[in-house]
């Protein structure tokens, strides 16, 4: 009764608008269906609630008190009618919100495009925008790329439950809404809820040189005992495995499938004999840079530079290899100009001064971190820009991630070099940075590869004979925007 009550209050259940499915609303609530309903019971005898037995339970043109119920006019009499003046995309997020939760749209999958919602919900772009804004604060939707897409509204006890390790800080960072490179955990919520399956999640941290996971913990057993209610496990990791030695000997108590969603590289289980293992790379393997090198000698690049700040970790070595590589293939052994620092010291005083018209990093306001961030990094790569840009026959940078081709982009446009003109420039991630400032880069597929991560589990428990270790490779995509183009022949033609 308090969590139907306080969603009047706050306005996610608005009066007359329809309550969700029992099921879904004890889901919601945290409570059985029993429960939900007996609430529901109580607060059509109050007035709060109405609708007839086996008919959908709409919220009664009047509101809530806290204490006692009876007293609801008195404590809120502005909630008893929908206000007059309500903003318009206050009215179409309800309407978008109740659709959802009537299964309109369903979880997991794509809404509309803004055009068509727009034509729906008769409204313009802007109001769109913001309902859609309002519709992400709630969780009701996850943004993919050109569409939002429905995110899942629970875990219901309902069919296979998979168990979902991940560390910590990528926990932490998901539930406060903060953006990630690879936000990995929305794209397992939804597939769980598009597969559909159940999904327990659980964090792990470092503590006392090990990784252990933090406690209490209901997904990994102490003991030698199983879960039986797992059908088996998806780990995110970004180490070794050696890093992760109890996780891993928990892991091998469990025997049942498990899906490593590799964002090191190179990651391989320390007692493979006892678990069905399938190691999926995300980004950290050769094949993306191989593809990204043939694509740049499909439009005549001979000559390439690499950037990274991250040439220490593995995913930024093997994504240079892999162009390398593919140029030595084509008869390029000299392979791409390979210009990177160690970002263990890319700390650069704040009195330094950056190329003319690009941020100063001392008059930025310190709360700015991300793009206190990105200017420092632009001031540590300069010099390596500098000594690319000298070398005419280089027609193409190819940058580590997304963050360094922003860098490199300010840098090239500062100096007035035309991009794809003079030089094309691809990345890798395909983030939002890159949709945004148009920029040619990678598309690693995470859907498919979180999508493959579930299929694994759920084939693996139905397979009379265990397979062995794995790595499973889903190819990505090269997504090309307004970086890239063919090189120009030595009489300066495209």
């Amino acid at each position: 009764m308090d969590f139907i009550c306080r969603g009047m209050e706050s306005g996610r259940f608005a009066v007359g608008e329809y309550l969700p499915a029992i099921s879904l609303l004890s889901t919601m609530a945290g409570v059985s269906s029993v429960t939900m309903s007996k609430a529901q019971v109580i607060l059509k005898n109050r007035g709060i609630l109405s609708g007839l037995r086996g008919q959908k339970t709409r919220v009664a043109n009047r509101p809530p008190a806290p204490e006692p119920l009876e007293n609801a006019e008195a404590s809120h009499p502005q909630s008893a009618v929908p206000s007059s003046r309500q903003e318009t995309h206050e009215r179409i997020f309800r309407q978008m919100r109740r659709d959802i939760l009537d299964g309109v749209y369903k979880p997991g999958s794509l809404l509309p495009l803004a055009k068509q919602l727009k034509t729906r919900y008769r409204a313009a772009g802007i109001t769109i925008r913001k309902a859609l804004a309002l519709l992400h604060d709630e969780e009701l939707v996850a943004p993919q790329r050109r569409h939002y897409a429905v995110a899942r509204l629970s875990t219901a006890d309902s069919g296979p439950r998979i168990g979902v390790l991940i560390q910590q800080y990528s926990l932490d960072a998901y539930d406060l809404g903060a953006a990630t490179p690879h936000n990995h955990l929305s794209e397992i919520e939804l597939q769980a809820a598009t597969i559909p399956v159940s999904i327990s999640v659980a964090g792990f941290d470092w503590q006392a040189g090990q990784w252990t996971m933090k406690q209490p913990c209901s997904v990994l057993p102490q003991d030698a005992a199983v879960r039986a209610d797992m059908a088996g496990y998806i780990a995110a990791v970004s180490s070794p495995a050696e890093d992760y030695h109890d996780l891993c000997a928990r892991l091998a108590l469990v025997k049942k499938p498990v899906s490593v969603l590799d964002f090191d590289g190179g990651w391989m289980p320390l007692s493979p004999r006892n678990q069905l293992y399938a190691v999926f790379p995300v980004g950290v393997s050769s094949v993306p840079g191989k593809k990204v090198a043939n694509f740049l000698l499909s439009l005549g690049h001979h000559h390439t530079a690499f950037f990274s700040v991250f040439h220490k970790s593995r995913w930024s070595r093997m994504r240079y290899e892999g162009v390398r590589d593919a140029y030595a293939d084509a008869g390029y052994p000299d392979g791409p100009q390979l210009f990177w620092r160690s970002q263990d010291d890319w700390q650069v005083p704040a009195e330094v001064s950056p190329q003319p018209g690009l941020p100063n990093l001392s008059t930025t306001p310190a709360a700015y971190d991300l793009l206190r961030n990105r200017i420092q990094m632009g001031l540590y790569l300069q010099p390596l820009f500098e000594q690319a840009i000298a070398m005419p026959a280089i027609t193409a940078w190819v940058t580590a991630n997304d963050a360094i081709a922003v860098c490199a982009l300010e840098f090239l446009r500062v100096r007035g070099v035309d991009v794809p003109g003079r030089i094309s420039l691809i990345s890798f991630d395909d983030s939002v940075s890159a949709m945004t400032r148009r920029i040619t880069s990678y598309n690693f597929n995470l859907p498919g590869i979180v999508s493959a991560a579930f299929r694994h589990v759920l084939r693996s428990n139905h397979q009379t004979q265990a397979p062995r270790s794995r790595t499973v490779e889903i190819p990505g995509t090269i997504v090309e925007r307004e970086t890239s183009g063919r090189a120009r022949t030595q009489t300066g033609e495209r």
